[in-house]
């Protein structure tokens, strides 16, 4: 029997996801407009990185659940389907924030050219690489001032990752030499981010976890006894980031594990009312469009030498990403209702 999310579990995750998104919106503004009590790492966690965070272990968790439903639907199911239909998914979002980002930086270089500092990576070439989730290849970094944009790459290779192990290796049981060199290029990015004592330490893993928690949760009926096997996990992976390095996460993790366990086990079994659940998913789908523009737009309104006061500033801030969130995602919709080969991937 295919195992199937609770209504209860779908709105947790959209819940979560909302959250995460803020934890981000709302640390960045915290750091760029200077607001001490969340900025020093040494007294209290940077909250942008508990929700980078939870969105990569949702995004695990999630593309674990898709992966098994699409392939119990589809005997066919095949790695090529799961990258056109995850560059569907992530592309028109992605190319339209980046060009919010080009437009954002433009307007800033033309109003105040002398304050921008992102001139080195404000070219075509890391436009391109940038579209083609390549930015943390030693031979491009993130465009313009889309600094938040680092994070993307690692969600898109693990993903793939995962994908091309789970449908190619396991479900075929098949590896050649072409699968081989395939295999080695999509494990660049994820190992590397399992490595590294830098930014980003262990998101990988993050990801990963929330592949193994899909698993844990969707193949045992023990319910609430599971959870203590879940949160040891989640306690020893923090232990081992703190003895090994300084990891980007280890702060993160035990707000995380136990945030998300809550997901899975919390709460009653009463059902959600339907219409503040419909209300729930239709915020989280402005989420992704809110992570690509909100960086930019904090940075031109500190940076632009206008004179406005700390309150100004961020309600600026706020509403203009908010806006461009919302129409860069109904744009988005539009874009791929007219792709004719989207209904058949989406249904």
């Amino acid at each position: 029997m295919l195992y199937k999310l609770s209504d209860r579990n779908s709105f947790y995750i959209d819940l979560i996801r909302i959250l995460a998104t803020l934890f981000v919106f709302v640390g960045h503004a915290f750091s760029f407009f200077q607001i001490t009590l969340l900025r020093d790492d040494s007294h209290f966690v940077y909250i942008q990185n508990v929700g980078v965070v939870l969105l990569l272990l949702l995004s695990g968790f999630l593309s674990a659940h898709s992966m098994v439903r699409r392939c119990a639907k589809d005997e066919n199911y095949s790695f090529r389907k799961y990258i056109v239909r995850r560059a569907l998914r992530l592309e028109p979002e992605l190319l339209l924030g980046l060009l919010f980002i080009l437009l954002t930086d433009l307007v800033f270089i033309k109003l105040c050219p002398t304050a921008y500092g992102y001139y080195e990576n404000f070219n075509l070439k890391t436009f391109v690489c940038n579209a083609l989730m390549l930015e943390n290849f030693p031979f491009c970094d993130v465009f313009g001032s889309g600094r938040q944009l680092w994070t993307l790459p690692v969600e898109w290779w693990a993903g793939c990752l995962f994908a091309f192990i789970f449908l190619l290796i396991i479900r075929k049981k098949r590896l050649s030499v072409g699968s081989i060199i395939i295999l080695i290029i999509l494990c660049i990015e994820p190992l590397f981010f399992m490595q590294t004592t830098s930014r980003g330490a262990g998101l990988s893993f993050v990801f990963l976890l929330g592949i193994f928690v899909y698993f844990l949760h969707s193949r045992t009926k023990m319910g609430r006894r599971v959870q203590p096997l879940i949160l040891a996990m989640f306690i020893a992976l923090i232990i081992y980031y703190c003895r090994v390095r300084n990891a980007y996460t280890v702060y993160s993790f035990g707000l995380v594990s136990l945030t998300f366990l809550l997901i899975l086990y919390g709460g009653s079994e009463k059902s959600i009312n339907p219409k503040v659940q419909s209300c729930f998913h239709k915020l989280q789908e402005y989420s992704y469009a809110l992570y690509l523009t909100h960086y930019s737009v904090m940075y031109a309104v500190k940076q632009l030498p206008f004179g406005w006061n700390l309150a100004t500033q961020i309600a600026l801030s706020t509403m203009i990403s908010l806006i461009s969130a919302f129409v860069i995602h109904e744009i988005s919709k539009l874009i791929i209702k007219r792709i004719p080969v989207t209904q058949k991937q989406f249904s």
